[in-house]
């Protein structure tokens, strides 16, 4: 059995099994149509705010379909860029946003290379 999450805005009280159904019918009707599922668009149809994707995210089967359907964007975008070079900026652009993907053009990293030298080492070594 699916658990449900409330939703404290709308009162609402929404299952894991639901919210699949709903986002797997959202994305059907972007595919038939050749529209991008976007993250708003994915909230409007679900009729969902923010803070109520934030709560339902806390539901671990909840946040599996999330994550499914972060997927099926990310997928789109990267087949839409593959198969028409004029797209392909936006396309990266839409990328890097969290909801799409979260591509970086470099990776992000806090290791700091520490580099120790012994010896007589003078500017010139380094020419």
């Amino acid at each position: 059995m699916c658990d449900k999450v409330s939703l404290s805005d709308s009162r609402r009280v929404i299952s894991a099994e639901q919210l699949k159904v709903q986002v797997e019918d959202y994305i059907a009707q972007c595919s038939s149509a050749e529209l991008f599922p976007d993250y708003a668009g994915m909230r409007v149809f679900l009729g969902l705010s923010r803070k109520d994707i934030e709560e339902i995210s806390q539901d671990e089967k909840c946040r599996e379909v999330l994550d499914y359907a972060a997927d099926c964007r990310e997928s789109w975008l990267v087949r839409r860029m593959t198969q028409d070079n004029k797209v392909t900026t936006g396309c990266v652009h839409a990328l890097k946003q969290s909801e799409n993907g979260g591509y970086t053009d470099k990776p992000q990293s806090d290791k700091k290379l520490i580099v120790e030298f012994s010896g007589n080492i003078t500017p010139e070594d380094f020419q």
